[in-house]
């Protein structure tokens, strides 16, 4: 997901913006939700509400790296495929 997309979905959903309050195991499901209800918010062209925008920061944001290791690659391409070919994949988890 692109930095821009992900700050516009923390501008939108709050929860996203702290630290996470549910079960790790729970986090892809809430993650998928928050997709879910963004896009619904963008096919109907709803916007928020001035004062609900807020200015993203993120101290926390580690530099991107244009480098990428071929291990690195080869790691999210696997985890990647398991996901595709066990089910995991999209939004089947919600």
């Amino acid at each position: 997901m692109g930095k821009e997309a992900f700050a516009r979905l923390k501008g939108r959903w709050s929860c996203l913006q702290k630290r996470a309050e549910v079960k790790l195991q729970e986090l892809p499901a809430v993650l998928g939700a928050c997709c879910v209800l963004h896009n619904i918010c963008e096919l109907r062209n709803e916007e928020m509400e001035p004062e609900l925008k807020i200015e993203i920061s993120d101290d926390e944001v580690v530099p991107e790296n244009n480098l990428r290791s071929m291990v690195a690659v080869q790691a999210r391409d696997y985890i990647a495929h398991n996901l595709l070919h066990h089910g995991l994949a999209g939004t089947g988890f919600l």
